[in-house]
């Protein structure tokens, strides 16, 4: 899972390129690190964003209830940061959730929605205090989780715990359950190097890797809503557990197929054996004893040669459903031709699954403005019954 930052060199250079894809409302996973604004600078940024976003209706969310901006000088310096940062005309249809830095203050979590139409509104929080998160062996003990691994320089420090622990707070029971005993592992880089995360299945096992990639928008970027939120690394843990869940049948399917070629080269071995048996049996002239193991073998070659190609069929069914099995068949189905709620999940209907089913845990809200119907699915528990666990 990819997460781009770009990094703006000045307070006022707060315009991102302009895309020339066709509007449509997404969820923006793109982080924009910007340097401190005081309160000081409050008249400049008003000014900038008066002019900036003339002709366009700009309101503020607060309490609950939303109200249109009359005078920008009165908007505290992290709302006003927030709104030039998404200003620009690609982002028409856009959520974007900002970690706005105020010197002398701290960092604040901003939302800003932008309509198709170029209308904006946008939300603060208060100012931000990660929680302190769980120890690892906490982490294990109260979510059954696999061994919390590391590799190279990388460890579970508190920013590593804190994602884990804010993505597996979020999942179901019945999820929980379907995703047990999984191991997660800390490495420095994946392959290739912009990487977040990933999640690998290993023959029968399976293992879900978070990369120190994951963690570059932790200080630009949350997710979820302004009151309550969450780290952006938390969405990339979501994102490989989504992946995980989708690839739970092909994976099952593939250690049935495992077991039975354990079998399948069991009953081989077996074979080649009073194959070697007859055939000293014939060498020492024991015709009687050779003829009743002949008998055996004319019955079960070819019983194991049929055995052979069955269990090869089944090799084939398990990678067939770890490329697309039912989760994503039903997901498809629900989507239609709506493409996906962020940018990176048009890549493939994986991707796009696995950034929706982020989002229907992190930010419900973001996936309902977005793709209504497939909340909806979520919350039915749609992609559980397409497992076989709902």
């Amino acid at each position: 899972m990819l997460r781009s930052t770009a990094v703006l060199a000045a307070l006022l250079l707060l315009t991102a390129c302009g895309s020339t894809q066709k509007p449509r409302a997404y969820y923006d996973s793109t982080g924009f690190q910007q340097a401190p604004a005081s309160n000081a600078q409050r008249a400049a940024l008003a000014s900038t964003a008066k002019s900036r976003l003339k002709g366009r209706k700009v309101a503020v969310r607060q309490n609950g209830k939303t109200a249109p901006v009359t005078a920008f000088e009165k908007l505290p310096v992290a709302v006003l940061q927030a709104l030039l940062v998404v200003s620009d005309d690609g982002r028409k249809g856009a959520e974007a959730d900002l970690l706005i830095p105020v010197k002398g203050e701290g960092t604040y979590p901003v939302t800003v929605v932008v309509d198709l139409n170029g209308s904006m509104v946008a939300e603060a929080g208060p100012k931000l205090r990660w929680p302190t998160p769980k120890s690892e062996g906490d982490l294990q003990r109260g979510f059954g989780t696999g061994p919390l691994q590391k590799t190279g320089r990388s460890h579970w420090d508190e920013p590593s715990r804190l994602a884990l622990q804010s993505a597996l707070e979020r999942l179901s029971a019945a999820e929980r359950k379907a995703l047990v005993a999984m191991p997660f592992v800390r490495a420095p880089n994946g392959k290739p190097k912009e990487r977040a995360g990933q999640h690998i299945v290993q023959n029968c096992g399976e293992k879900l890797f978070v990369y120190d990639r994951a963690f570059q928008s932790q200080g630009v970027q949350f997710v979820g809503t302004p009151s309550a939120p969450l780290p952006a690394s938390a969405m990339v843990v979501l994102h490989e557990l989504g992946h995980a869940l989708h690839s739970r049948p092909g994976r099952l399917a593939y250690c049935a197929y495992e077991r039975e070629v354990a079998a399948v080269n069991k009953a081989k071995a077996s074979y080649n054996a009073k194959v070697k048996r007859y055939n000293q049996l014939a060498k020492q002239n024991k015709r009687s004893e050779a003829q009743k193991v002949g008998k055996e073998l004319e019955r079960e070659g070819p019983a194991l040669e049929k055995r052979a190609a069955a269990v090869k069929k089944r090799g084939d069914q398990a990678g067939a459903l770890l490329r697309k099995g039912p989760v994503l068949a039903a997901y498809q189905k629900v989507l239609g031709k709506k493409p996906a709620p962020t940018r990176y999940g048009e890549q493939s209907v994986q991707e796009s699954f696995a950034e929706s089913f982020a989002l229907y845990h992190a930010d419900p809200d973001a996936l309902g403005r977005v793709l209504p119907a497939v909340l909806a699915w979520f919350r039915a528990g749609g992609h559980l019954k397409a497992l076989g666990e709902g």
